[in-house]
């Protein structure tokens, strides 16, 4: 991932060699957050330009999550299969242990 300097705040090329790992992880994690901030804020002034036509309701999307998505979640399909991966191998390594 390439961050600019400016982005995460720091004067020079030589202060960021010299931080520790810890440091840049938090200034990288604060960076993510204000990125975040930014686009809620844009996400806000879309949506008032988005419902202010008063545009057929029915065709329009209810909340502005579903207007424009910001956090990621997690398919639901995908954790069924993970839990029922987990599931078979618990059951093979019970099957195992008994046998063994």
């Amino acid at each position: 991932m390439s961050v600019a300097l400016f982005d995460l705040k720091c004067p020079s090329y030589d202060y960021v060699r010299r931080m520790t790992w810890a440091e840049f992880r938090l200034r990288l994690h604060g960076l993510a957050r204000d990125n975040e901030r930014r686009l809620i804020e844009m996400r806000e002034m879309a949506w008032v330009t988005y419902i202010a036509p008063h545009s057929d309701p029915k065709k329009m999307a209810k909340t502005k999550e579903k207007f424009w998505p910001i956090k990621k979640k997690a398919p639901k399909v995908e954790l069924k299969r993970r839990r029922e991966a987990m599931e078979r191998a618990m059951k093979e390594y019970l099957k195992n242990k008994k046998d063994g």
